[in-house]
């Protein structure tokens, strides 16, 4: 419990979004492109239903409203868009993402905790990372992952973030007394 999905699945593209569009940094301000992808659709839809009531909230329209604002036309929770170009597209690893890509990824809980001891359901998440989600990228030269996760089994999705090597690796232990 470190608030790590609200933080990364939640409040994360909103603070993109609400930065100013700057040239040299493309994937900050409200034309930011977001696929956020959890082990099933409905932690995904829950994620994204917090995170459209946030960027819709008075609060964040106070102060980020004349940038930030959902279109009308395209506002499900599974996919909602920004008056200028932005998008969050939301769903499980067992879904399908075929046809969609964004500069930020993320994947949070990419691995249900009860089955990731499973050797067939924890392979299948790497063999849709490895098959499918890195060729998601809107473009290549301006990209970003951003994987939360609670680490379930040696050989899961975070064993293989930090073998590829070029990795930001932030570990929040949690211990039980």
């Amino acid at each position: 419990r470190h608030s790590k999905t609200l933080l990364c699945s939640v409040a994360f593209n909103g603070w993109m979004w609400a930065k100013p569009a700057d040239e040299r940094f493309p994937l900050i301000g409200p034309a930011g492109r977001f696929l956020c992808l959890s082990f099933g659709d409905q932690l995904a839809m829950d994620n994204a239903t917090l995170a459209r009531r946030l960027i819709e909230s008075d609060w964040y329209q106070e102060r980020w409203g004349t940038r930030v604002a959902i279109t009308g036309d395209q506002d499900a929770k599974n996919k909602f868009d920004t008056t200028v170009g932005g998008t969050r597209i939301s769903g499980s690893f067992r879904g399908t993402v075929t046809g969609r890509g964004a500069g930020i990824r993320i994947y949070d809980d990419p691995h249900k905790m009860d089955e990731v001891e499973s050797d067939t359901i924890r392979e299948g998440v790497l063999r849709i990372y490895d098959t499918t989600l890195r060729s998601r990228i809107t473009d290549p030269r301006i990209s970003a992952e951003l994987l939360v996760a609670q680490r379930g089994h040696q050989k899961d999705l975070s064993n293989a973030f930090l073998e590829e090597g070029d990795v930001v690796h932030l570990n929040l232990p949690a211990e039980y007394d």
